[in-house]
């Protein structure tokens, strides 16, 4: 081949792409006339192919061999001098930036800049693969201090939203140690209070002092990280609007950027919820799907102080009765945070979607959802609060689904939780102790009943609201454990409640509902179960429940509260609810069978005791499934069958799964045969 020729394929062996006429010659500083020969040339010996407008090696093998020739100095060259060309005819950083960053150098101030500009333009649709850019960036920037902690200081909030948190806050408290500048220090500051999780670096007040009162520091940055930090102090329990924190920090920040405008609305909405105005509340989150669309379209939904806001907004929606507008936004949160790469915000959307699903009595969807938003192990992103959150969830759940294993789980969770120093996660512990009180079969302690009563007053445990009827179950707890003055301390905050909210009817329903099961007024609780509605199917459910317990006895009236409210647990899968309503019927001499739509496959209530997730284990394994079987169709753990096999031996005084099945077919099998 001619010399031209050759040049003009070791030149192509460099790059990676299919080469244009335009993009070779200007590579080769040649005109197309000079070039037409020596490309007939390298066409004609097959060792490239023209592939409609451009030109590409016919065969990876011979591209390679070829490049393996090349001195990697030279190849370095080439490709940088590709990229620099295509920069200049306007193709787009993001496009280009892998390339450069497998050629550059340190200090290479060109590629820097392409890195940086790629890492902007992938962060709101891909914050692992910007995370990527800016890593590269930041090792390329060493010899220049200062540079690099400004790009590290870019990086740590892409880190934290593409799911590794650790590294993040690692980097952040490489940049506060030495920050370049009061700005960069200022935003990291944000970016760490952003994440929701602890301040990660010793003297976090004088930061933020710091940070608040540098003259270099932007004012909009400013007014958002005073807004932020009370937000997220709020969320975690570690200040409360009664000392005046919100209303401070609303005097001095000026609120004139859309952000800081969305914040300081949702610290107005969650300082009316201290003084029980709800309705307030509601009212001061109403804008928030307004202000999230001012900010930039594409970023703006992604930030963490928008995601909190909408989430908030939801739960509000929730507790008010709106159940369709409320899942709408958490479904859409979700999917966002799906479709942007953003695994951070996942929990906090699960534990939403899981609570929703609880209101409306979807109690094995909640399960489900509560197993995936990651119980019992930190996941991403995640703070102490927000745990806190998605454990009082899975506790209720466990209260009404009557599953041993799971509640003995959430017991030492609750212990957990209150052997702790954290405020709200003491008070969620105290909570999660009083709904597994009845498994246990234990009284509360006057301080454990004190510190539940503050957990429901507080009203919120993160972005989750306190359940309107959950003051019945506080009646309900200390009536059991004799504490009849913390009862009717309970009653009467239901009723001031659902007095200072007239417009959220759950609330009127729930005063009801205490007051009734406080005095034993049966005609006031079935009143209750009415005004519950379809909003609540498990409060309904146990109105009248409560209703049939108040009821003169025996009485039809009784009787016929007791098998209605079963039907409704039973349509909920509330299986332990209604092993209680069961034996209550026993006492009327009714014997009833579980319905088609729940767990249990017994002939009787609760088959030998059995809770409804053992009872559907039992039923598997009796009939040949493997552990792991049983795990697949029952969306379980093989760990969590187990621990159900166990207690299923243990209660029906057997050894072996052969006993197992052939118990099953004698008490079970062969009367549904018979039937």
């Amino acid at each position: 081949m001619t010399r031209n020729a050759r040049d003009l394929v070791l030149t192509a062996s460099a790059l990676d792409a299919a080469l244009g006429v335009r993009h070779l010659c200007r590579l080769l500083d040649s005109r197309e006339s000079t070039v037409l020969q020596p490309l007939r040339e390298v066409l004609a010996a097959g060792l490239m192919r023209a592939d409609e407008d451009q030109f590409v090696f016919a065969h990876p093998s011979v591209r390679d061999a070829v490049a393996a020739t090349l001195p990697p100095p030279l190849s370095r060259s080439l490709r940088r001098r590709s990229i620099d060309l295509r920069l200049a005819e306007g193709t787009s950083p993001a496009t280009l930036a892998a390339e450069i960053a497998e050629v550059a150098e340190p200090g290479d101030e060109p590629a820097l800049r392409v890195l940086e500009s790629a890492a902007r333009e992938l962060a709101p649709l891909s914050p692992s693969g910007a995370a990527a850019h800016l890593r590269r960036a930041v090792d390329l920037s060493r010899t220049d201090p200062p540079r690099r902690l400004r790009l590290a200081a870019k990086l740590v909030p892409l880190l934290w939203e593409s799911g590794e948190p650790e590294e993040a806050r690692a980097l952040a408290r490489e940049v506060l140690r030495a920050p370049p500048d009061a700005a960069t220090h200022a935003r990291v500051c944000l970016e760490l209070i952003r994440t929701g999780g602890p301040f990660p670096v010793p003297h976090a007040e004088a930061h933020l002092r710091r940070a608040l009162h540098h003259h270099d520091v932007p004012l909009a940055v400013k007014d958002q990280l005073l807004s932020t930090t009370l937000l997220h102090r709020l969320l975690t329990g570690e200040a409360e609007e009664a000392g005046g924190a919100v209303a401070g920090s609303m005097a001095r920040a000026r609120g004139t950027h859309p952000l800081n405008d969305l914040t300081q609305r949702t610290l107005r909405s969650m300082s009316a919820c201290h003084r029980q105005r709800w309705t307030e509340a509601l009212a001061h989150s109403e804008p928030v799907p307004a202000k999230a669309a001012e900010l930039d379209p594409a970023h703006g939904p992604a930030l963490p102080e928008v995601v909190l806001s909408t989430a908030w907004r939801a739960a509000l929606l929730g507790l008010s009765g709106a159940g369709r507008a409320a899942t709408d936004l958490v479904e859409e949160g979700l999917a966002d945070a799906r479709r942007r790469g953003r695994p951070a915000y996942l929990p906090l959307w699960r534990t939403a979607r899981a609570r929703l699903m609880l209101d409306g009595g979807r109690l094995v969807e909640a399960a489900q959802e509560v197993v995936a938003a990651g119980p019992g192990s930190r996941a991403p992103g995640t703070s102490a609060a927000s745990d806190a959150a998605l454990a009082c969830v899975r506790a209720r759940i466990a209260h009404h689904t009557g599953d041993n294993a799971e509640l003995e789980e959430c017991a030492a969770l609750a212990e957990g939780l209150l052997a702790g120093d954290d405020p709200q996660s003491y008070r969620a512990g105290a909570w999660i102790a009083l709904l597994t009180a009845g498994y246990r079969d234990r009284a509360l302690t006057h301080q454990r009943l004190a510190a539940a009563t503050d957990h429901l007053r507080r009203g919120f445990v993160h972005t989750t609201c306190v359940d309107a009827g959950d003051v019945v179950l506080l009646v309900a707890a200390a009536l059991d454990s004799g504490r009849r003055e913390v009862a009717a301390a309970a009653v009467d905050f239901a009723e001031e409640r659902a007095t200072l909210n007239p417009g959220i009817a759950l609330f009127a329903a729930a005063a009801s509902h205490a007051r009734g099961l406080f005095a034993r007024d049966a005609e006031l609780l079935a009143g209750a179960a009415e005004a519950h509605g379809d909003t609540r199917p498990l409060l309904r459910a146990r109105a009248l429940e409560d209703a049939g317990a108040c009821s003169p006895e025996p009485s039809g009236a009784a009787l016929s509260r007791f098998e209605e409210a079963l039907r409704r647990y039973e349509a909920c899968g509330a299986e332990g609810d209604a092993r209680r309503v069961r034996g209550r019927l026993r006492a009327f001499g009714v014997r009833t069978l579980p319905s088609a739509g729940t767990a249990a496959p017994a002939a009787d209530a609760g088959w030998r005791g059995l809770s409804g997730s053992e009872l559907s284990v039992a039923r598997l394994i009796a009939h040949g499934a493997t552990n792991r079987e049983a795990a697949q169709r029952l969306f379980l753990s093989p760990h969590t069958v187990n621990t159900h096999l166990r207690h299923v031996f243990v209660k029906l005084g057997i050894r072996s799964r052969v006993q197992l099945a052939r118990l099953y077919a004698r008490e079970i099998d062969s009367r549904g045969a018979s039937a």
